[in-house]
């Protein structure tokens, strides 16, 4: 593939190796806040404006279930959902360090000996001369890597319990309204009984580290509840709930083996959880565990929870090392309790504020149709806050975000590598929340150390590697039950690309230098041994599967172990790329980096390439088969053009449609969580936005986060070395804004537009870097810096611009010259007309999913346009035969070829450009031949596209210079005229002539009763003659002629005197009062 002009470079200078031990033995770093000389883009944010009170969500009734399908609040350490009840409000509690289990320490080397066997196997069977034989062994290798499993258990996510307020004197209530305000972070429950309403409001503080529940009433009235808090069915014999004063505590431990069902003293994680309340007025009364309040006018309750935890190396019960909660929980809420409900919430909003109002986003006002799609996306950033927080724990999302109620939850809560972590984190870097992701950096690094353990111990290899799995202890064993999903170890490259990225979009050179780069090389490490030399000299890893897929063998055996999977390929050209780049960043020199630059720049270029099926598709293995599930949700072998960047438009253009081909055929069935992330990838936002989700609902939150991810990618693309304006902009969503968008390279980006276009477009420098810009037409805009001085810019070409920055400066870009229009019509649009025997064919790879197809010669299909190009979109596959195309009923390609050896879906295989811009008809002629290797001799139409230009129309003065005249002529002045203006020759032979580039042009004069004839010509010859001026009363700035269908090019005309008049004038006079023209 072509490498990227900026990202992609060959280094120059060496690299250093990573030794995970040598992690293990400096402890975890923290990731902390450097200069802004060694961080690069530290300059902070501007907070945005925008109708902020419009984004929330409103129910009318409870949350069903009344407890877990509530609304979440979270604070980066623990979280709540609220379920908005009357009678009864539940919160459910869950804390993002409370798990099951202790420290992993398996490290099997016996499994060296099945990997070792997997591979021989998966070699023979890639030299094998026969199916069978090949199959056999493919057989074989499927059955050797189960040796090479570990467990499918992971620690349990476990939920610390509940909060149950039940409030009397409810019956009746009307009026209820329960609201997420994603602004406030809060949600607010309100209801009437009889002319009283009631509020209650619930929010989650990083700051303070508390949660916070305020209980009022409009009308001053007293108010009774008993607030309670219960332990999971499960823990009730191993924890305990007290009341005393005004708190409740509730302490609990959990099972310390994974499974989550075995209790030991001394084992096992533990928790102490508080609910201490105050009220205005009224009493609190501590009895059998719960809270009695009474008589109270305001209620507020504060929660707040520690664990145990410490990190994932350390024996979490207290007694073996781990940390003391009580002495945590009684230090947040005495500090918490010290201050006012106003002070709490202050801190809390303006806390949350400085991350979410870093970015507005709008769409045709944020009302109709599009209103879900912006209301969703920023309900992803306002969860990625409340559950992925800088300096609170190595704990990022999970599966189920950080909300959780099961005793085991679905998939344990654990973090899944084989796409969930790295989709979900997708969201924080175009979403200006990158100090989100610090969760996730330092669990990496916890992953290393155990991930290089592993891949000594069951590998044999150098580096680290991570599975398809892991808990919060930081597993690295693989997983057993399948292998297409067991054997998996490539999970630690692709979380690389979400390290790197964070470097790509910060500029954050100490990142890059003490965490980035040394995690990267690490993994690369592994990734060499990872890989041998197949028959054909390419590298491939081995063993190798596409996660949560199989192929199938000619008998219907499924297999998932291979060689070489898409993914993985994907993974560590990426890996290998991103790693040269940043050592020539970093100026690494040391000479293990000299020895592992060489290794990854040999291996580089011998990378297995990407390859295409028979059917037009991107192939997800190294193999002929087919998948045993086509439409399955996973689409792992198409991330290079999805989250990564392997795959473009512009450097890989047919790997890029053969994306399409797989991605509309992938999409047709069950749920794809990426699809509209790819297709906004793939510059198809009507698509995008076709199969994104909006509105959370359910138990997956975490969904939620992969789904908000492409929002900004129809806005903003930056994964090439450019920024790319409006790059996949809904065809619907006509009007609209945005601000603070990041772009890589440290931008800050916003634009306004109308009518689909770009009207104004800001770009913020947070770190210095050349500005490079894209945008149809954007040569010729104005650009100007903050102080509005003009900015020198650079053309690349029409459609690219680049220009030098300076720290905290904002760049506009206004005046862009309007683009030309492309239209794109299906082959069963009205305008397409066909003569003979014509068919449809309907698959999902075709434009608008058909296609108009005949095996007749002579039949043909035929479609009038106007513009000035024209572009004949068929397919390419092996029965198809040869056709002529005509433009204006002249033959202007003969025989154009249509055979392919596999299918090539919305082919473009004819072009023309340069034509007028008026009306022309293109007709394709099917010759009833074909290309020796085709099987047939059809022609097939799918779409036409056409383009109609750019119009600028100019008006040019009588008395401007570039019109010339021969002749006496004299000057008139009369308000009426164009400019005030006009001149007037009554002497035969005196001509006005006018030299232009355009397609188009108009003679105007004036008409009146001492009017004469002239003759006009279009670039010296005859066009009208004897157009009569004369009028019995005056009309000023007559259109006098007009010509059309000029190529676009240099033209004259002239304008000529006859001497000659209609009978009724009183004079031979010609008059040039203007000329216009359009180019």
């Amino acid at each position: 593939m072509k490498i990227r002009k900026l990202r992609k470079m060959a280094a120059t200078t060496a690299l250093f190796s990573l030794v995970a031990t040598a992690l293990l033995a400096s402890g975890v770093p923290s990731i902390s806040r450097v200069s802004a000389t060694e961080a690069g883009g530290t300059e902070i944010p501007v907070l945005k404006t925008g109708n902020w009170d419009d984004l929330k969500f409103n129910w009318t009734t409870p949350a069903s279930g009344n407890d877990f399908n509530g609304a979440p609040v979270g604070n980066g350490y623990f979280g709540a959902k609220v379920s908005g009840g009357v009678a009864s409000e539940i919160l459910q509690l869950s804390d993002k360090t409370f798990h099951s289990g202790e420290p992993f320490n398996n490290y099997v080397p016996a499994r060296q000996t099945a990997l070792n066997t997997t591979r021989s196997l998966l070699a023979q069977a890639d030299t094998a001369t026969t199916v069978t034989y090949r199959e056999d062994k493919l057989k074989a290798a499927e059955t050797a890597a189960t040796g090479m499993w570990g467990s499918t258990q992971l620690a349990e996510f476990l939920p610390i319990g509940r909060i149950v307020l039940d409030v009397p004197n409810t019956t009746g209530y009307t009026d209820y309204n329960r609201e997420l305000h994603l602004d406030k972070s809060m949600v607010t429950t309100k209801y009437k009984v009889g002319n009283t309403t009631y509020t209650r409001e619930v929010f989650a503080s990083n700051p303070d580290r508390v949660m916070v529940i305020r209980m009022t009433n409009d009308g001053g009235l007293p108010m009774s509840m008993t607030a309670k808090m219960t332990l999971p069915a499960e823990m009730n014999t191993h924890g305990t709930v007290s009341s005393s004063g005004n708190e409740i505590q509730m302490t609990g431990t959990a099972p310390y083996d994974e499974y989550a069902s075995q209790w030991a003293t001394g084992r096992g994680m533990t928790f102490d959880a508080r609910l201490r309340v105050r009220t205005t007025g009224g009493t609190i009364t501590a009895t059998g565990g719960n809270l009695n309040i009474s008589g109270a006018t305001v209620i507020e309750l504060l929660y707040a929870d520690a664990t145990s935890y410490k990190d994932p190396f350390t024996n979490p019960n207290p007694s073996q090392g781990g940390n003391l909660p009580t002495p945590i929980v009684n230090g947040i809420m005495n500090a918490a309790f010290a201050k006012t409900y106003t002070q709490l919430l202050d801190a809390h909003q303006t806390d949350y504020r400085s991350l979410f109002r870093r970015l507005w986003t709008e769409v045709n006002g944020n009302s109709g149709s599009s209103r879900p799609y912006t209301l969703t996306y920023q309900y992803a950033r306002y969860v990625s806050i409340a559950a992925s927080r800088e300096n609170t724990f190595d704990r990022p999302f999970n599966e189920n975000g950080m909300w959780q109620k099961e005793w085991r939850p679905t998939s344990y809560g654990a973090h899944f590598f084989n796409e969930n972590v790295e989709k979900m984190y997708g969201l924080i870097e175009t979403g200006n929340l990158s100090e989100n992701g610090d969760p996730l950096w330092k669990y990496i690094k916890n992953l290393a150390i155990n991930g290089a353990k592993t891949a000594q111990s069951d590998f044999g290899f150098d580096g680290w590697m991570v599975p398809h799995a892991s808990d919060v202890w930081a597993k690295t064993e693989l997983s057993a039950g399948d292998n297409e999903w067991a054997i998996w170890p490539t999970g630690g490259m692709w979380l690389m690309f979400n390290v790197y990225d964070h470097y790509r979009f910060t500029h954050d050179i100490s990142f890059l230098r003490n965490t980035a780069f040394p995690l990267m090389k690490g993994s690369a490490e592994f990734a060499l041994d990872l890989l041998v030399t197949n028959k054909d000299g390419y590298l491939v890893t081995s063993p190798s599967t596409s996660p949560e897929a199989k192929y199938v063998l000619s008998d219907g055996t499924h297999i998932a172990v291979s060689q070489g999977s898409t993914i993985d390929m994907t993974v560590i050209r990426e890996l290998f790329e991103n790693i040269l780049e940043a050592g020539n960043i970093l100026g690494a020199n040391s000479p293990s980096d000299v020895d592992l630059r060489g290794r990854i720049q040999t291996a580089l270029p011998l990378l297995l390439p990407y390859q295409i099926a028979s059917n037009g598709e991107l192939k997800e293995w190294n193999n002929d088969y087919v998948n045993s599930d086509p439409s399955h949700r996973h689409a792992s072998h198409l991330i290079g053009v999805g989250f990564l960047d392997q795959i473009t438009k512009r450097d890989t253009p047919t790997l890029f449609d053969a994306v399409k081909v797989s991605l509309t055929d992938r999409g047709t069935g069950g749920y794809h969580p990426d699809s509209a992330y790819m297709w906004a990838r793939l510059n198809e936002g009507d698509k995008a936005i076709s199969v994104a989700d909006v509105y959370p609902t359910g138990q997956y939150v975490n969904e939620w986060q992969v789904k908000g991810a492409y929002y900004p990618e129809l806005f903003v693309q930056s994964h090439l070395d450019n920024i790319d304006i409006l790059p996949a902009l809904p065809s619907s969503w006509t009007t609209g804004s945005f601000s603070g968008i990041k772009a890589r390279g440290g931008f800050e980006v916003g634009v306004s537009w109308s009518q689909s276009r770009a009207t104004s477009i800001q770009v913020k420098s947070l770190d210095g870097t050349r500005a490079k810009l894209s945008y149809l037409n954007i040569n010729g805009a104005s650009v100007v810096d903050q102080s509005g001085t003009p900015v020198t810019y650079t053309v690349v070409d029409n459609n690219q611009i680049e220009f030098n920055t300076t720290v905290g400066s904002t760049y506009t870009i206004t005046a862009i010259p309007p683009s030309p229009t492309i239209v794109k019509v299906d082959d069963r649009d009205a305008s397409v007309t066909y003569s003979g025997t014509w068919s449809t064919y309907n698959h999902a790879s075709d434009y608008l999913g058909t296609e108009k197809y005949s095996g007749t010669a002579g039949d043909y299909a035929q479609f009038t346009f106007t513009g000035t190009s024209i572009k004949f979109i068929s397919m390419k596959q092996p029965n198809m035969g040869i056709v002529d195309v005509y433009v204006d009923g002249v033959l202007d390609q003969a025989n154009v070829d249509m055979y392919a050896p596999s299918a090539i879906k919305q082919a473009v295989v004819y072009t023309k450009t340069g034509l007028s811009n008026a009306s022309h008809t293109i007709k394709v002629v099917n010759k009833g031949t074909k290309n020796p290797a085709s099987s047939g001799t059809y022609a097939a139409v799918d779409a036409f596209e056409y383009v109609i230009p750019v119009t600028t129309t100019v008006k040019v003065d009588d008395q401007d210079s570039s019109v010339t005249y021969s002749g006496a002529w004299s000057t008139y002045s009369g308000a009426a005229d164009y400019l005030g203006t006009e001149k007037y020759s009554g002497a035969a032979g005196a001509y006005a002539q006018f030299t232009f580039t355009g397609t188009s042009v108009k003679f105007i004069s004036m008409t009146q009763p001492n009017m004469g004839i002239v003759d006009v010509y279009i670039d010296g010859v005859l066009d009208q003659g004897n157009i009569d001026l004369y009028a019995s009363t005056v009309t000023k700035q007559v259109v006098a002629y007009t010509k059309t269908g000029l190529t676009n090019a240099s033209h004259t005309i002239k304008v000529v005197v006859k001497g000659t008049k209609n009978p009724a004038s009183s004079g031979t006079y010609g008059a040039v009062d203007a000329f216009e023209y359009t180019n």
